[in-house]
């Protein structure tokens, strides 16, 4: 591992921005549960870029290890309607959808995607991984899959290409009725 221990982890974040980078903090983070804890408490942080720098980071942790992630996705899903970097939501979203799901799942997380899937403020990123994990959860809940379909084939035309792209795949998918509307 080429993780300088003389920088706390958070120095060690913000020093360079790029997919290697992740990767070596993601690795340095599945050596040792107190690696991780160090890790994963940074997401919380109160500067927005070490909060997503380190989500980023704990999503390829969860890549590696996602049960690692078990435990800790009642506490993500509580604190994610406070996360405001598209960052840090995306990466959590990718979080949630890798590691296998609480039970019961909480409603509080289906509301939040939905009210993100339909969102013109939020980014494509957050919208499709919010459909993800909605289409993760329809699968132990089907009749949840009525009401996604509901909100994807109404009028789109507001939304971006790759949203309704996303929103027309999924009903593709699920064999609904074609529908020129999106």
């Amino acid at each position: 591992m080429y993780m300088n221990f003389s920088k706390p982890a958070n120095d060690f974040l913000l020093s360079s921005l790029s997919r290697r980078h992740t990767d070596q903090i993601a690795l340095w983070a599945t050596e040792s549960d107190e690696n991780f804890e160090e890790l994963y408490q940074l997401i919380f942080a109160k500067d927005p870029k070490t909060a997503w720098r380190a989500a980023w980071a704990v999503e390829k942790v969860c890549e590696r290890q996602p049960e690692r992630l078990a435990p800790k996705l009642a506490e993500i899903i509580a604190a994610l309607p406070h996360f405001r970097h598209d960052g840090s939501k995306r990466s959590l979203l990718l979080v949630i959808l890798r590691a296998p799901l609480p039970e019961p799942i909480p409603v509080e997380l289906i509301n939040l995607c939905f009210e993100w899937l339909v969102s013109p403020r939020e980014s494509v990123a957050v919208q499709v991984n919010c459909l993800k994990v909605l289409d993760k959860i329809a699968r132990r809940e089907p009749d949840l899959q009525q009401e996604i379909a509901l909100y994807l084939s109404g009028d789109l035309s507001e939304y971006s290409v790759g949203y309704r792209t996303a929103a027309r795949n999924w009903l593709k998918s699920k064999k609904y009725a074609n529908n020129a509307d999106y």
